[in-house]
């Protein structure tokens, strides 16, 4: 079991060709699709999601070619109208949890000093 897909790539589930799981599992080291991902990763020294923003930041294009590896033939176009809210929605996962720790603070600071948010 891996972390679950975003909800823009669960639009796509069907017309994968693999499961994003195959990375984990040994068969997946032969995979074209998985050998392509894994070394784009490694080209940039993407090991880590913070890591991987940080590129999408830079390059919002990046890893798009290879997720269509993915993907079932005469399917990627799928994939590629898709792509820019795979990235927003991966980056916006981080402003959610700044903006919710943000209004947590605001909150405590609020409820310390007496007045109301």
């Amino acid at each position: 079991h891996g972390a679950p897909l975003s909800p823009p790539m669960q639009t796509l589930r069907e017309r994968m060709a693999a499961k994003p799981s195959l990375c984990a599992r040994a068969e997946g080291k032969t995979q074209r699709r998985v050998g392509e991902l894994v070394h784009a990763l490694q080209r940039r020294g993407v090991a880590s999601k913070e890591e991987l923003k940080a590129q999408w930041r830079r390059d919002p294009a990046y890893l798009m070619r290879e997720a269509t590896l993915w993907m079932k033939r005469g399917h990627e176009h799928f994939l590629e109208r898709a792509w820019p809210r795979v990235v927003a929605n991966a980056l916006g996962e981080e402003n959610a949890e700044r903006d919710s720790s943000s209004a947590r603070q605001m909150t405590d600071q609020g409820a310390r000093s007496g007045g109301g948010v």
